[in-house]
């Protein structure tokens, strides 16, 4: 898939000089990035600029709304699909091209997808335990929160887990038929699994 993916990516930050370049570096697919951040007072703010990101800054007070909340709630975002990436995480360039592909190809088909992680520790991909998923990539207008107890976003329609890369199911209970190709997003310094 070649040009930009019309998809908004919100990356909240507070303190990621360390890890901000690399995440920022992997999302250069995306057609739109927004740093939210919380007064960080080391570089990260010059750093997300630098590198063309839409840096606003949300004075979080630890209660609602939370930030990605806040940011649903306020930033004018330039496409539908919303993606939320967090600092510390790197989405490869062939899970972009995938993610975009999947957008293309499904369209509005669904409200959004589960999205698996890969995680690292001491410098080495963890490949035993519960695979973990988030709801990372959806619509915005159909996204919303169900009260401020429970302290998440929902989907107003059921969103779709995903295949694993192999073709096979993934650990989920009882996935919905038609699910997408996986997306992954893999924390930064590690190889992509998915590479040949």
């Amino acid at each position: 898939m070649s040009g930009k993916i019309p998809v908004s990516i919100i990356t909240i930050s507070l303190n990621e000089e360390a890890n901000i370049a690399l995440c920022l570096e992997s999302l250069k697919r995306f057609d739109e990035v927004w740093v939210v951040d919380s007064n960080s007072t080391d570089r990260t703010r010059e750093i997300a600029e630098e590198m063309g990101a839409k840096v606003v800054t949300c004075d979080w007070n630890r209660q609602y709304p939370m930030k990605k909340q806040w940011a649903f709630e306020n930033l004018p975002f330039a496409h539908k699909w919303v993606m939320l990436v967090d600092a510390d995480e790197q989405i490869p360039e062939a899970r972009a091209d995938e993610i975009g592909e999947t957008l293309k190809r499904d369209g509005d088909k669904h409200a959004g997808y589960f999205v698996g992680l890969y995680y690292q520790f001491a410098g080495e991909l963890l490949k035993h335990g519960q695979r973990i998923y988030k709801l990372a990539l959806m619509q915005h207008a159909k996204t919303r929160r169900l009260s401020r107890r429970a302290r998440r976003l929902r989907l107003r329609h059921r969103p779709r887990v995903l295949l694993l890369a192999d073709g096979s199911q993934d650990a989920r209970p009882d996935p919905p038929e038609g699910t997408a190709q996986l997306v992954k997003v893999v924390p930064h310094g590690t190889p992509d699994p998915c590479a040949a």
